[in-house]
């Protein structure tokens, strides 16, 4: 017998054969708060069926982007929003910026909050700041977030380049 050869993946590597388990990644416990927003955004999108939802349009997710990254004040923008032939015309889901907002900050996931942690090295008379997000509340996110679920893998695989299952592949992940 051959002994199997190793490779160190740098994605350069064609993946011919994979080895799974399927006994492993059973669920063990549901973290009722992380599953009931996973079901309700996935449930959501797939009623939708709209790549932009909560957004009704192209055209609704495309101004609303605007006005948040680029926009102008919300006052400026609320008052744009309540011109009768741009409500008529544009047909947007939101009336003004504080609807604009709600509908960001309760229809769409969250995002781990940044915390900020102020440092003094001893010697040094100087602050340094230190910005940082919980790793477990990040893992929390994305595996909630429906947009990768056909990407997450909940089990291990076993990768090789070869049909053989002789060179067997490593990754970082």
């Amino acid at each position: 017998m051959v002994p199997n050869e190793a490779t160190c993946n740098g994605r350069e590597d064609a993946i011919l054969a994979v080895d799974t388990f399927p006994e492993a990644g059973r669920v063990l416990q549901i973290d009722d708060a992380a599953h009931v927003t996973y079901t309700r955004t996935s449930r959501d999108c797939q009623a939708e069926d709209n790549p932009y939802y909560p957004f009704l349009s192209e055209c609704d997710y495309e101004i609303a982007w605007w006005a948040i990254q680029q926009g102008p004040s919300q006052n400026a923008f609320s008052n744009f929003l309540s011109i009768d032939q741009v409500k008529r015309k544009l047909d947007l889901s939101y009336k003004n910026a504080r609807a604009l907002h709600q509908k960001i900050d309760h229809k769409l996931p969250g995002v781990t909050p940044w915390r900020r942690s102020v440092i003094q090295i001893s010697g040094i008379n100087e602050e340094f700041e230190l910005f940082m997000r919980d790793p477990v509340e990040c893992i929390k996110e994305l595996w909630a977030n429906p947009a990768y679920l056909d990407h997450l893998t909940y089990a291990p695989e076993r990768h090789f380049t070869d049909e053989g299952k002789v060179k067997h592949i490593y990754d970082e992940l």
